[in-house]
This record gives C-alpha cells, structure tokens and sequence, in this order.
C-alpha cells in the first residue's frame, strides 16, 4: 500500500479502498494541464481554493466517475461541466485509493485519493469531447 502525501489531513481519506479500475475525469483543457489533475486543496486558482474551504477530505482527491455514462450525465447536468474534456484513465492498487461520494444530483460520483509521487495525468488519454453548444 502507497502512503498519501504529508500534506493530507489526518484520517483523510476515510472509507476508500484501493482498485483496479478505469476512471473518468473533467478536464478544462485538451490536451489536460497539471492543474486539471490538481486537488482542489493544491490549486493556485481562487475558485478552486474557495470550493476546497468548503470541500473537507474530497477536496484533497480528485472527482471522478466510473462509468463513461456517469461522465456523460455530469456534462448533461452543469453547464461547467458541459465545456469539460472527459478523460479517461486506469487506476491500480499502486495508485491510490477510491470512494463514492455521491451528491443529490450525481449519485454515481466518487473520488479518487491518489499516493504520493503518483502523475495521475500520465496516466489518463482523451475520451470524451465537450457537449456541443457548452456553455
């Protein structure tokens, strides 16, 4: 088993399990930069800073789905979310750790803890293109 990065709160992540698995993220960019692939607590962009205040240990992970449909669902609900790249990547037990955490809207949402010194990004290739008519 990996070990998280120092910078992760104690107990964080709670109730996650290590997988083999394909993932798919939202990417602002095509090609994806190091910031798509940034924990929101990590980020440098004040919106993304504001959103991890109020984030707790998700926001020290990286939102994912497991299902291309899943992907496709959060585009379909959020007009964000609609201009988003979808990414797709597969993930071992030697790179972190998985756990739903699903919302009212997306219940199929999960988060994806990666250890440290992992590049998550490296591991990921286009998948999806935004909706037409994102806004």
């Amino acid at each position: 088993m990996g070990e998280f990065p120092e910078w992760f709160p104690n107990g964080c992540p709670h109730d996650a399990a290590e997988v083999n698995t394909t993932l798919y993220h939202g990417c602002e960019t095509d090609p994806a930069s190091q910031e798509d692939f940034t924990p929101h607590a990590r980020s440098d962009l004040p919106r993304k800073q504001a959103m991890a205040r109020a984030g707790g240990c998700m926001a020290f992970g990286l939102s994912v789905w497991t299902s291309e449909a899943d992907a496709t669902h959060a585009q379909e609900l959020f007009r964000y979310a609609a201009r988003w790249h979808i990414f797709r990547g597969d993930v071992t037990e030697d790179d972190g750790q998985l756990a739903p955490t699903p919302t009212a809207n997306q219940p199929s949402h999960h988060t994806f803890w990666a250890y440290d010194g992992i590049d998550l990004m490296g591991k990921f290739v286009p998948a999806l293109p935004p909706l037409a008519g994102g806004a």
